[in-house]
């Protein structure tokens, strides 16, 4: 490689290419299609940033309110060139004309639910022009590719007219000459048909003389000839001569047509090109969409920390997702493990999730998932050869270091796969860890995958390389494909020889043979694997005591919600029985009042049924105190703020709270006197239970009762419809004790509810005679008048 200036080696053997393939195979137009396989990861910081904003918002935009609707648009560049140098388009380009213009409309439409939904696409969207007027003239003229519209000018629609009728003459006429016992026997079959676009009948050949007329043509036997005849001539001639002046129409209108599209050529030219644009970007959310994908976290530092990633190009439902974390302090991961276990897979997800960001794509991974975006992609994996030098394993590998080395610096990732393989093991080891520190000392970070213990020792004794290893499970002899962090992998060798037959003293020999030094780096990899499988047994078991401990929580949250929505309809079903039971013991009362005048009247107290009495004055007093203590169960508030509306319980007194105390003491302004009261005899007071009062002042729904202004007046304007009757209830028992025949009730007009719920009380009152509205001088329909039994 000559070039002085390398940024990416090696990067499409991480599935590039595949990766811009199921891009392309999400875009609805071709021109998108043919673009995505041409992106070029060679993009700044700043603006991969920018392209995974677009990304996201249309993510958001699909997922809310469903693909944007461009549909599959054709390439209209060389049609509008054409148009703006004068040529006539055919009905097929302006009908792609028409696509582009039916496009934009749908998505200005599409767009208008959206309600600004994002900044990053209204940008694009906004910059579409549409043109009602040129898509309803192409609409209205072009019916197909072959097709023209009557309705494209009164002309054509005229000289079609004249055509349809000539021709129904001219059928009309042969019908005639077929139907003719004349002509039967020289007709071959009794059709019309078509020649040379003129009409025609087929006749028998032997027959020919017996026809006057034009031969248009014979078959291939020679048994029939086709004649025009003598009879249709002249109006056969008419219809060519109509079907030439429809072509000049045609062509007229179509030039037309062509130079309004001239006219708009630059506004189309745009607007074709931001729908591919946005086809694009709307491409890479469908994906996103497709791979169940979020969008990353992006950094320029080196940090790369992913969770639970998924290669995208492994079956979804097959792939094993993995963690992966280094930069910071971890400059270099040093990657073992068996061969087929997962090494290379798990830096190739490093790898292709870079790509996949600075392609603007969001990556099959959990949230939160962070990724650096480096400048230079160097990588070296798999046994690639060049065989044009005819160069081995090891010398393709090298040719490929020399590369990276030569441009690897700060901003660079290093992906290097079996680093110093197929060449002598310690000769490639050493030449494996001396390329490591030479690229850590230009500041590049590095994946490596290896089986050399060597690499290992060197990942334990230096600071800022970590080991990492591929998970293998030795009882069913199979990788779990798990990417373990902070230990080293074993080639487990002699376990899986054990389980697969081999005799114990030959591995035990065979243990012996081994260098001091690999057997203690052996047993301390053992160690470390023990006590990892018992911290992971440990988190395990946390995690799910965890997991229990929020199911508890929530259920209790939500017993504890059960319980108080209980406790409040129990409260309020409480109150309207223990105001039923009142209204019910004074009805009753009313009654004993009434019987007690009747029995005055008479002079006699003999025959009254003082015990009945004394038990329904008991059940109101009973029914009165439980009332009492029905409010006082009220709910202490919580959360209270200053300036929130309060009532106090034990004198019913709206106040508004001025400070919040120690030891559940709050002060309150009753608005005449500042008081300290307890928390628990407050009741925080909403919207519904304020209202004001004639005067303007604010007052709760406890309204003080108004008084009578005369035994035979009772004012309940500003009480509501329950109270109202309560002390109309009153009122009526004081005038009958009273003597009072007639009573006047002002209830106001508003929206006459109140107005409403007296007359339908008093109709079925046992002690009203009769009622009316209030006459001109008595407050109109504002008062009702009532007369007493």
């Amino acid at each position: 490689m000559k070039n002085d200036n390398c940024k990416n080696l090696g990067i499409e053997s991480l599935g590039l290419h595949e990766i811009l393939d199921l891009l392309s195979e999400v875009c609805m137009c071709k021109e998108a299609k043919v673009n995505t396989r041409k992106l070029n990861i060679d993009v700044s910081f700043e603006r991969t940033s920018e392209l995974l904003k677009e990304t996201h918002a249309a993510f958001d935009a699909l997922s809310n309110f469903g693909d944007i609707p461009i549909g599959n648009i054709k390439n209209i560049k060389s049609h509008l060139k054409r148009a703006k140098h004068q040529a006539s388009l055919s009905p097929k380009e302006l009908l792609d004309i028409k696509g582009v213009l039916f496009s934009v409309e749908n998505i200005l439409n599409w767009y208008k639910n959206l309600d600004n939904f994002s900044d990053v696409l209204s940008d694009k969207i906004s910059s579409l022009s549409p043109n009602k007027q040129l898509f309803v003239k192409i609409d209205s003229s072009i019916i197909s590719e072959e097709e023209i519209a009557d309705s494209a000018s009164s002309e054509l629609f005229s000289l079609r007219n004249k055509e349809r009728a000539l021709s129904s003459k001219i059928r009309e006429i042969l019908e005639d000459i077929i139907r003719s016992s004349r002509y039967q026997k020289f007709l071959q079959e009794s059709i019309i048909t078509v020649r040379n676009s003129r009409f025609v009948i087929p006749i028998k050949a032997e027959f020919r003389s017996e026809m006057e007329g034009f031969l248009h043509d014979t078959s291939s036997s020679g048994a029939t000839v086709f004649i025009e005849p003598k009879q249709v001539l002249d109006a056969n001639n008419q219809i060519a001569s109509l079907r030439l002046q429809e072509r000049r129409e045609i062509e007229r209108i179509l030039s037309k047509i062509s130079e309004e599209v001239a006219n708009f050529s630059d506004f189309l030219l745009l607007d074709y090109e931001l729908l591919v644009k946005l086809d694009m970007i709307f491409s890479r959310a469908r994906l996103a969409k497709k791979m169940r994908a979020v969008p990353p976290k992006l950094n320029d530092s080196g940090v790369t920390a992913l969770k639970k990633a998924r290669h995208p190009l492994i079956d979804q439902e097959k792939v094993v997702p993995i963690d992966v974390s280094f930069g910071g302090n971890i400059d270099c991961l040093m990657i073992t493990g068996p061969n087929t276990g997962g090494k290379t897979v798990s830096i190739k997800i490093v790898g292709i999730f870079v790509i996949m960001a600075k392609l603007g794509l969001m990556i099959p991974a959990e949230d939160g998932s962070e990724i650096c975006i480096f400048d230079k992609i160097f990588v070296d994996i798999g046994d690639e050869q060049s065989i044009e030098q005819s160069l081995s394993t090891f010398s393709g590998h090298i040719s490929k270091l020399v590369q990276i080395i030569k441009f690897a610096d700060h901003t660079s990732l290093v992906l290097l796969d079996e680093l110093g393989a197929g060449t002598d093991p310690e000769q490639g080891a050493a030449l494996a860890l001396s390329i490591v520190e030479y690229l850590r000392g230009k500041k590049a970070k590095i994946m490596v995958t290896t089986h050399y213990p060597a690499l290992k020792e060197y990942a334990f004794s230096s600071k800022g390389v970590q080991n990492a290893c591929c998970e293998f499970d030795v009882k069913t002899l199979m990788p779990t494909y798990k990417l373990i962090t902070g230990i080293p992998g074993r080639s487990n060798a002699f376990e899986i020889s054990k389980r697969l037959g081999i005799k114990e003293e030959i591995i035990e020999k065979a243990r012996k043979f081994m260098s001091l030094e690999t057997q203690k780096l052996d047993f301390i990899i053992e160690s470390l694997e023990i006590k990892r499988e018992e911290i992971e047994t440990k988190n395990k078991e946390l995690e799910k005591l965890l997991h229990q401990a929020k199911i508890m929580k929530n259920e209790i949250l939500t017993e504890k919600k059960n319980i108080k929505n209980q406790s409040d309809t129990f409260l309020e079903n409480s109150k309207l029985k223990s105001r039923e039971i009142i209204l019910k013991a004074r009805k009753e009362a009313t009654e004993f009042l009434l019987e007690l005048k009747k029995i005055k009247s008479k002079g006699s107290l003999a025959v009254l049924d003082k015990t009945k009495l004394r038990k329904n004055i008991k059940i109101l007093d009973e029914s009165l105190l439980e009332e009492n203590k029905i409010e006082s169960r009220h709910k202490t508030p919580e959360n209270l703020k200053i300036g929130d509306n309060v009532l106090i319980v034990d004198i019913k007194k709206q106040a508004t709270v001025l400070e919040l105390d120690k030891n559940d003491t709050v002060t309150v302004d009753t608005g005449s006197v500042k008081l300290k009261v307890n928390i628990s005899q407050l009741k925080l007071l909403d919207k519904s239970d304020i209202f004001k009062n004639k005067k303007g002042n604010v007052s709760t729904k406890h309204v003080r009762r108004k008084r009578i202004t005369a035994v035979s007046e009772l004012d309940l304007r500003g009480y509501y419809s329950l109270e109202a009757i309560e002390e109309l209830d009153r009122f009526i028992d004081s005038a009958l004790l009273s003597g009072v025949n007639e009573i006047r009730i002002i209830h106001g007009k508003g929206t006459m509810v109140l107005m409403r719920e007296v007359a339908n009380h008093l109709s079925y009152h046992a002690h009203i005679k009769s009622f009316r509205p209030g006459k001109y001088g008595e407050g109109g329909i504002g008062v009702t008048v009532a007369q007493l039994i």
